[in-house]
C-alpha cells in the first residue's frame, strides 16, 4: 500500500490510500467504514499512511471520509517518548 499525505494543521491531516496489488485493491472494496468489525482495518491503514511521513505521529481518529474508503480527513497526536 502507498499513502498520500497531506497536512492540514499541527494535528489533522488528509491521508489516501493507493493500493499497489490486487489483493490490496480487493480488501478496499470490501472495506465498509459503516462496519464496526472493519474499524481496526481502517485505523491501522490511516495510521501507516501517517507514519509514513512520521514515524511519531499516532492516529487519534477518522474525522471524515473524504472519497471512501481510500481518502480521509484524520486527527492525531505526535507523541515524543523518552529517548528523544
Amino acid at each position: 500500500m502507498n499513502y498520500r499525505y497531506e497536512p492540514v494543521s499541527q494535528t489533522k491531516a488528509v491521508i489516501e490510500l493507493i493500493p499497489v496489488t490486487d489483493q490490496e485493491k480487493t480488501l478496499l472494496k470490501q472495506l465498509n467504514i459503516n462496519n464496526p468489525e472493519h474499524e481496526m482495518t481502517f485505523h491501522y491503514y490511516f495510521e501507516k499512511g501517517l507514519q509514513s511521513r512520521n514515524v511519531s505521529a499516532v492516529l487519534l481518529g477518522i474525522d471524515k471520509m473524504i472519497e471512501p474508503p481510500t481518502k480521509a480527513l484524520v486527527s492525531f497526536e505526535v507523541v515524543i517518548g523518552l529517548g528523544s
